[in-house]
């Protein structure tokens, strides 16, 4: 580094005289030689020449005591003078260097740099700077700063020069050290976590803040130099500030560290740790202060939510039914929680002190019987250091002999030093888990027994997929199954799928599925050679999760028909029927196959011809739509006559589909098909029959009923009303005797408050019947799950049926069933289901409440029992207000017979309807009543190009080749309340559409036999328009625009790209517009 600096002149005018300290070449300035001279010849000096010598002296002692390096050099760049601090720094001899170049004392790399600016000064000039190292003798560097100044001979050309320097080795270190430091707080400052800044003490303004700081606060680095840090603080925390402020401006303090609120950029605050250091200027005064902020916010609600831990932790403790305590170390008792009311004596007052003390009130043992000393009990192995979780013991108390079974829990207490100061034990009484245990293991054989005694193979896995239990039947079935270490190993399993002949995969079984994805599997066709055997069986295949309380699948069920030689049956059942449809469409009589449920399964030609209906269409309807004057509950129970052998004949009438009505005469008789019993209906027109004279027969009949109940229901009513008067009389006759306060005084009030409560219950049913018949009643509607209600109703009134001995069990739907009623009088209606069941149910008996989704957009209750039974002409009467059934029966229960009528008003006024089923007398009763389920919301209406019904489910078509997926899909519409049909082909899914007339059809592109596009073509070109004005949907996967525009063109509605969005399908089905023009 070479520098100039500012000095004067006179070290060339005013040094005079010999620059040599000891060897070399010696120069003298003007003067000087001739004083030598004079004084050589012996000719005394003049006092000039005196003053000269003795200045001379002056400086060469000057140099030698001054602490600055002295070097002086000739034009030849040789040493003449080297002072005494040349000799200290460098540790030559002014004799060792003198005479030499110094180049000696340079490095070779700086050498050619100093020699050009020495060799350049020019007398008379300001000094010139520079800086080098200068070599030691021992080798040692050192960095020193030049000043140099060329002393001029009488010519004015540089002669010597004089080079003066300062070793600066230390500062220069120094100075690199405090350089460092300063980037290294730099780089800390800007990249450290927490943040950092500089407050100006004057006047609370930032200085500089780093962008951890910034990014706490939610402000930008110019934002937060603008804005004072008394701003940023929450104004309740100001004064945590202020008052250290104040003090440090004072002299009292010049660090504290504070947690306080700042207030972020959003609005919220932000907890935040501060440590502030006070910086003072040069004279002492404040100059600015450092603030380490850390972010405490997640702490500080931590310790928040530890709080509120804690308290609940308290309120837990007590409030739990265990018992707690908490001993010295010596075992004396220095906390007891109300659970330990178990071990006191009953009715006791003494509180044991210790647990010695309480020990001599109890006998302790093993659950082998095994007797427990004192030593081995909870307190005193905790006060040894021995700790348990459940140490299950048998307590017996000394005076009574009532023992139970506990669960211990202890461990010992200790200070800092790990010393034990007493011990914490905890205890509970598992007396009814051991019995429940016992029941469990019961249950477990039970549950061994019942599957080997099932005809259907049962097998069960874990969450693995390992098998832990199967049936004798799936043994038969399968043959021994091989051992299996999880779900992967089902691959191994030789099975293929019928339609494809492909092999089933391991992630494709049905038990797979439920496993890995909590999906429940029915009847999935399969087909399996038995282990061991290359014998092939179809079998239907279904499978179900098994969850834990919290939902989690901890395990599946399997189960497997083997349907080898029923699918064999089917075939040969097809060909019958084939012939058998021949001959039946020759008959001259109609002919009606239909369910219990009145659906129609076949009808013939002549069917058709009399009602004016097609085939298909008949056989979308029921009963229902074609018998005038139709009642379910009276046609049930004509037809279960025909379950005891009796075939029977009914004359009625029939509407056709033009609404006109003609008179028929039916013979009913019962039949069964592949397992399900149906009735078959041969009717006859009987047009020219007389209605008349039935219609006068009804009314008259319809009369003297009337007449007959009301005669018995004022004998009832009056018996009803009286009963509760005699045991109302007999307990006011107690009361008036009795102590008041005996146990004689509270019998008597309890028998009065039974009964006033059951008179009340009659003459409030008596009002709500009067009520509904004159439509006085108000429903409060609201949308409402009816399965939470069922369960809620069921659960009030479980106490009924305990006392009467009878098992209630109860059957909910998968899923919410949403209604629009009122929930007081749908909860009034279950419970009148409910008492009725638990009246004519003897004890030992078992009654069920079940809910579940029947047809599309309907809810189905049903309560059903064991019990007494209806006989078939009491199906329709029990709904009658004041009809009694049984009466020797109904008597002894009580009743005015109004339960089950108000039921069926309640229900009519929901726009429900409401039926009982009996197989007999003695074979139970089963009440039913449909509801109509909510629409899904968002259900809109017409729009101006066509007709929706958004809010009903349709009728859904899936034509797909893959037997998954359509079966899949299939099921995922169900639940949506859509009547699903599925064809696995193209032509077949033409064929199916003609007979089924979907509203929707949900079509694959790559189809086996004729593609999607053919599938379009075939039902946009048929020539029923119930078929060409399905909405049809392409689901491929394919989805370019090529591919939208060529489903386009073949008829195609909308293209859905696979795998479909449900929601979207459910959506899209929903809005499907029902093209009125052509229906």
């Amino acid at each position: 580094m070479l520098a100039s600096r500012q000095s004067g002149s006179s070290a060339s005018r005013g040094v005079r005289g010999d620059m040599s300290n000891g060897g070399g070449e010696s120069g003298t300035v003007d003067g000087v030689a001739g004083s030598e001279a004079s004084t050589q010849a012996g000719v005394r000096p003049a006092p000039a020449d005196e003053a000269l010598r003795s200045d001379r002296d002056f400086i060469a002692a000057v140099l030698d005591t001054t602490v600055s390096l002295v070097l002086v050099s000739d034009r030849e760049g040789k040493i003449v003078r080297f002072n005494k601090a040349c000799e200290a720094a460098t540790g030559f001899a002014a004799s060792e260097v003198c005479g030499k170049h110094y180049d000696l004392l340079l490095t070779a790399d700086e050498a050619p740099a100093v020699r050009r600016l020495l060799e350049g000064l020019t007398p008379g000039l300001l000094p010139v700077s520079h800086e080098n190292h200068l070599r030691a003798k021992d080798g040692t560097l050192k960095l020193l700063s030049w000043s140099n100044t060329a002393i001029p001979d009488e010519t004015g050309k540089p002669r010597f020069v004089v080079s003066t320097g300062i070793d600066i080795t230390d500062r220069r270190r120094a100075e690199e050290a405090l350089r460092a430091s300063e980037e290294k707080f730099r780089s800390v400052f800007e990249q450290a976590a927490v943040g950092i800044g500089r407050v100006r003490f004057s006047d609370a303004r930032w200085i500089d803040v780093n962008e951890a700081f910034c990014r706490m606060l939610g402000y930008s680095q110019a934002e937060m130099l603008s804005t004072l840090w008394t701003e940023m603080t929450h104004p309740d925390d100001l004064d945590l500030d202020l008052i250290p402020f104040r003090r440090m401006a004072a002299g009292e303090l010049d660090s504290y560290t504070v947690e306080k609120r700042f207030l972020h950029k959003q609005g919220h605050h932000v907890w935040a740790r501060l440590m502030l250091s006070l910086v003072r200027d040069a004279r002492g005064r404040p100059d600015y202060e450092i603030a380490v902020i850390e972010d405490v916010t997640a702490r500080k609600l931590a310790e928040q939510r530890l709080q509120e831990s804690r308290a609940r932790l308290e309120a837990a403790l007590a409030s739990m039914t265990d018992v707690v305590f908490i001993t010295d170390a010596e075992g004396r008792f220095v906390e007891l929680n109300d659970g330990f009311e178990l071990f006191r004596e009953v009715g006791g007052e003494h509180v044991p002190k210790s647990a010695a003390e309480l020990s001599s009130t109890l006998e302790v043992s093993l659950p082998d019987g095994t007797p427990v000393p004192f030593e081995q009990s909870a307190v005193p192995r905790a006060l040894r250091g021995e700790t348990a979780s459940n140490a299950e013991m048998i307590l017996r108390r000394k005076g009574t002999g009532e023992s139970w079974f506990t669960s211990f829990g202890f461990a010992p207490i200790r200070d800092e030093t790990g010393a034990i100061v007493g011990s914490v034990v905890v205890g509970r009484d598992i007396s009814a888990m051991k019995r429940a245990e016992q029941a469990l293991r019961r249950s477990e054989a039970t549950l061994s027994t019942v599957l080997d005694a099932l005809p259907v193979g049962v097998v069960i896995a874990d969450a693995e997929g390992r098998i832990v239990r199967d049936n004798a039947a799936c043994r038969g079935i399968c043959g021994a199954l091989p051992e299996i270490s999880s779900w992967r190993d089902y691959g191994a399993w030789a099975a293929w799928w019928p339609q494809t002949g492909e092999r089933i995969e391991a992630e494709d079984w049905a038990m797979t599925r439920a496993l890995l994805h909590g999906e429940q599997t029915r009847n999935q066709l399969v087909q399996c050679e038995r282990f061991g055997s290359t014998e092939r069986r179809y079998l239907f295949n279904s499978a179900a999760p098994l969850r834990d309380a919290e939902g989690r699948i901890v395990g599946a069920v399997g189960a497997l028909l083997d349907v080898t030689e029923g699918l064999a049956a089917e075939q040969a059942l097809r060909e019958s029927e084939e012939r058998f449809r021949i001959v039946l469409d020759e008959a001259a009589d109609s002919f009606f196959l239909h369910d219990f449920e009145g659906r129609f399964i076949d009808v013939n030609r002549r069917a058709c011809e009399s009602l004016g209906y097609t085939r298909e269409e008949l056989l979308r309807l029921r009963v229902a739509d074609i018998e005038v004057d139709f009642d379910f509950s009276r046609d049930l129970q004509n037809w279960k006559r025909l379950g005891h052998g009796e075939p029977f004949s009914l004359s009625g009438h029939h509407r056709r589909k033009d609404g006109t009505v003609f008179p028929v005469e039916v013979h009913f008789s019962l039949v069964e098909v592949r397992g399900q019993r149906l009735i078959v209906g041969l009717g006859r027109d009987m047009t020219g029959r007389e209605r008349a004279e039935a219609e006068v027969r009804e009314a008259n009949a319809k009369l003297v009923e009337a007449d007959r109940r009301k005669t018995e229901f004022l004998a009832v009513l009056s018996h009803e009303l009286r009963n509760p008067l005699a045991p109302i009389v007999s307990s006011l006759y107690v009361i008036e005797r009795a102590m008041p306060g005996s146990d004689q005084a509270r019998r008597a009030r309890e028998v009065i408050d039974r009964q006033v409560q059951h008179m009340t219950r009659l003459i409030g049913d008596l009002l709500d019947v009067t009520r509904i018949s004159r439509g006085k009643i108000t429903l409060q509607r609201e949308r409402l799950d009816l399965n939470a209600l069922a369960l809620a109703t069921l659960e009030d009134h479980r106490a009924l049926f305990l006392r009467n001995g009878i098992s209630l069990d109860f059957e909910g739907a998968g899923a919410p069933l949403w209604v629009d009623g009122d929930p007081t009088r749908l909860s009034q209606v279950i419970g009148n289901m409910l008492q009725n069941a638990a009246k004519f149910t003897l004890p030992g008996g078992q009654a069920l409440l079940a809910v579940e989704a029947s047809a599309p957009g309907e809810a189905l209750l049903r309560v059903r029992d064991d019990g007494v039974g209806l006989a078939p002409e009491m199906l329709e009467q029990v709904f009658e207000p004041f009809m009694q059934v049984a009466q020797t029966l109904e008597r002894s229960r009580g009743g005015l017979g109004l339960g089950l009528a108000l039921a069926k008003g309640l229900v009519e006024m929901h726009g429900g309807e409401v039926h009982a089923r009996s197989l007999g007398e003695g074979k139970g009763t089963e009440i039913v009543v449909r509801l109509p389920l909510l629409a899904p919301a968002g259900a809109g209406g017409a729009t101006t190009e066509s007709v929706t019904d958004k809010g009903r489910g349709r009728r859904v078509l899936v034509i797909e080749d893959h037997v998954d997926a359509a079966d899949s899909l299939r099921e995922v519409l169900e639940l949506g309340d859509h009547e699903v049909a599925v064809a696995y082909s193209g032509p077949e899914g033409v064929a199916r559409a003609r007979e089924y007339w979907p509203e929707v059809v949900l079509c694959d592109i790559g189809l086996p036999g004729l593609d999607g596009y053919g599938v379009a073509s075939a039902l946009r070109a048929d020539k029923d328009p119930r078929v060409r004005s399905a909405f049809l949907v392409a689901l491929s996967g394919y989805a370019l625009p090529e591919d939208m525009e060529k489903s386009k063109k073949a008829g195609f509605d909308r293209h859905v790209a696979k795998p479909p969005d449900i929601d979207e399908l459910e959506e899209l089905i929903a809005t499907a517009p029902t093209r009125a023009n052509e229906r």
